[in-house]
């Protein structure tokens, strides 16, 4: 369809696809490199450990949930990952806890977006060196601030808000 709107502009249909194979390989072989390294994540003694420590937060659980997920996302490295290796773990502790689950779910729907593109992820790497063609040291910055600050931001309103009774 791209083809069909476009055609008058093209110029080398070939170096376009050509182009277009070599970024999809290598968002493949990212997402595949951190889908291993989640693996190995899970399978360490630390990472239960560290289940077992973000559990037992006082206070909220709300906020031990959206802290465990968040931190979880960080250590794999990937939203995804931080979603649904701890999730299987976490949500029976926090749905015995009588925690509202639709509440869990936003609070921690937000926060496994917040520490998974810290500057080891997949994703963080595929967009700044291979998309937009920037070192990770010169763009991390603000790519940093505004994928890991502002859904920090974000999960700590959602659970004011949630808190709140709105």
């Amino acid at each position: 369809m791209a083809y069909l709107v476009s055609y008058k502009y093209a110029k080398s249909v070939g170096a376009t696809l050509a182009s277009g194979a070599i970024g999809a390989i290598i968002a493949i072989a990212n997402t595949a490199a951190v889908v291993g390294f989640e693996g190995v994540v899970k399978a360490t003694p630390s990472f239960i450990a560290t289940v077992d420590v973000m559990t037992n937060i006082p206070g909220s659980p709300l906020i031990g949930g959206a802290l465990a997920i968040a931190v979880i996302a960080g250590l794999t490295g990937s939203a995804s990952g931080g979603q649904t290796i701890p999730m299987p773990l976490l949500a029976p502790h926090y749905i015995e806890m009588g925690v509202d689950t639709e509440a869990l779910h936003r609070t921690i729907a937000i926060a496994f977006g917040s520490l998974d593109s810290l500057p080891h992820g997949g994703y963080v790497v595929t967009t700044i060196n291979s998309v937009c063609n920037e070192k990770q040291k010169d763009a991390y910055m603000p790519f940093g601030a505004l994928t890991v600050i502002i859904p920090i931001i974000g999960t700590i309103l959602a659970i004011i808000l949630i808190l709140l009774g709105m």
